[in-house]
């Protein structure tokens, strides 16, 4: 149907990625952190149900747009796949120059996935002391 909603993944991700600057800043204030020697996982709750990311690839550190861009949808990828909590959250990856030296994404994902569990811990448990 032409004008209507797409159903592809690319349509997905535009309706859960953080892009303003003033979102970004919120996140990176947030005292939740999750990190490692290969991603800075910073995340808040929000007051939606859906979780939203964004990623920051600086470009002094990967200058191969290529690398900047494999890397950052093995991230939305992982996020898709793997973050699974009750209420929203956003999150935003800042990725670390040892990202790119990774020879195979399974290192990535298994790195990305330790942080999606973190954040699901913390978030469920914030719940229950709360409530």
């Amino acid at each position: 149907t032409k004008g209507g909603p797409k159903e592809e993944l690319g349509f997905l991700f535009k309706t859960i990625i953080l892009v303003e600057k003033l979102n970004f800043d919120l996140v990176f204030s947030s005292p939740a952190t999750s990190e490692d020697k290969f991603f800075a996982v910073f995340y808040i709750p929000n007051k939606t149900p859906k979780n939203r990311i964004g990623v920051s690839v600086a470009k002094k550190l990967i200058n191969k747009a290529t690398k900047r861009n494999r890397l950052k949808r093995v991230i939305k990828n992982s996020f898709l796949g793997n973050l699974n909590s009750e209420e929203g959250v956003d999150v935003v990856v800042r990725v670390k120059y040892q990202a790119s030296r990774v020879a195979s994404d399974k290192i990535l994902l298994e790195s990305l996935a330790n942080h999606w569990q973190k954040i699901m811990i913390c978030s469920t448990t914030r719940k229950t002391t709360n409530g």
